[in-house]
């Protein structure tokens, strides 16, 4: 943690000159996931480190690729089998947004398939007494909740009373009106999600489809406690989830409205 914190002094003074264009991207014909290579295609258009933009490669750690893509290969995954699942999201079916609170947000589709799909999310106030904090015992910032990283939450202090934390409340999604198994434990620690602010640095929760699975992507945290996270389900239950936070979007030049997730 101490060298993540000192390394945002740095991404930040040199990602200062990136310059934030606009996403004009047109989506183009839907390949699954399952029989196309989309880490081959995306590696094309991927973010690429601000290290070897400005020449400064040769200084990066080996743990730090050309490009985003390899990046979360080598990082971010749960499983090594699990990066069929990075999908160029212009190769995706996007999902209809029907509603869009604060805390509430309701997708309802039909997919390529002709099922019906309803995905709906709620957030809540973050509630400390149902949870177990452990607070790093040198600058108190919180180190995990209920033994996982808090992405999103790790600049809170024990003196701040979290009460401005945000956290999941429930995510169901249904698929002609059955409703799949979402696991959503697995993924609770994506606090103060964002669920409808629109600007460069953030997006509302998108849902995709690629004819197999289903794809939910959701920006969180604000500033240097920022991440982005990619929720993966087939038509049954949840698979897996892939989440980077500051440091590496940073690096990666991801806070921008071109950026395509992975």
């Amino acid at each position: 943690m101490k060298f993540i914190r000192l390394f945002i002094i740095l991404i930040t003074i040199i990602s200062c000159g990136t310059r934030i264009t606009k996403n004009n991207y047109k989506q183009s014909k839907v390949e699954n996931s399952n029989s196309f290579d989309h880490i081959k295609h995306i590696r094309q258009e991927s973010q690429k480190s601000i290290f070897y933009q400005r020449g400064l490669d040769r200084d990066m750690d080996k743990n730090m690729p050309k490009y985003f893509v390899d990046y979360i290969i080598k990082n971010s995954l749960k499983n090594p089998e699990h990066k069929k699942y990075i999908t160029d999201r212009k190769l995706l079916r996007k999902l209809k947004n029907n509603i869009c609170w604060e805390n509430y947000i309701l997708i309802r589709d039909s997919l390529d398939s002709g099922d019906k799909c309803e995905i709906e999310i709620k957030l809540q106030d973050f509630d400390k007494r149902s949870h177990e904090i452990v607070y790093d015992k040198e600058n108190d910032f919180i180190n995990k909740i209920d033994g996982k990283y808090p992405f999103g939450a790790i600049y809170y202090t024990s003196k701040n009373e979290l009460k401005s934390l945000k956290e999941l409340k429930s995510l169901t999604i249904k698929i002609n009106g059955t409703e799949i198994n979402t696991k959503i434990e697995e993924y609770r620690n994506l606090y103060n999600p964002n669920f409808c602010e629109f600007g460069m640095n953030i997006r509302i929760i998108e849902a995709y489809e690629d004819g197999e699975n289903l794809y939910i992507y959701l920006f969180g945290g604000e500033s240097s406690s920022s991440y982005f996270s990619k929720l993966i389900f087939n038509k049954k239950e949840f698979i897996t989830s892939i989440t980077v936070d500051y440091v590496p979007m940073s690096i990666y030049s991801s806070f921008g409205e071109n950026f395509i997730g992975f």
